[in-house]
């Protein structure tokens, strides 16, 4: 018969500042944390080899700055870079065994195709708390 007694409150309350942060205003924006997820979740299912059963290598191993690695499945190959900092720094690609990038798919900045001029050569900028994902 339900959930009754002393201190026990019939609904759970709602956030105040619900008109501005909710479900609805999340869709209706193309730069929230729900899209960000939504493509995160598209592009596993679309590189499903890749992202679930690909070879995972750890790369930049001493860095306290970046979290980078490399996830390969027979001649399919992705990289993720995520910079831990609120700096923005120069991430060394070539030493890492980076030399090539085929196409930027997901960047917490800006679209791809903005994306994909920053990232080639053997350095790259990286950004305050920038993530990447790219196909090498």
């Amino acid at each position: 018969a339900g959930f009754t007694g002393p201190g026990v409150k019939p609904w759970m309350s709602i956030n105040t500042d619900y008109v501005r942060v909710n479900a609805e205003a999340e869709i209706k924006d193309p730069n929230s944390t729900y899209h960000y997820w939504a493509t995160v979740l598209k592009l596993r299912k679309k590189y499903l080899d890749i992202f679930v059963y690909g070879d995972f290598t750890l790369l930049d191993k001493p860095s306290q700055e970046v979290f980078a690695y490399t996830r390969q499945y027979g001649d399919q190959k992705a990289l993720v870079v995520c910079h831990w900092t609120d700096k923005t720094l120069e991430w060394d690609a070539a030493s890492n065994g980076i030399t090539s990038v085929k196409e930027v798919l997901l960047n917490t900045y800006e679209g791809v195709e903005e994306a994909s001029k920053r990232f080639s050569g053997e350095k790259w900028t990286l950004r305050p708390f920038e993530a990447v994902v790219l196909l090498v």
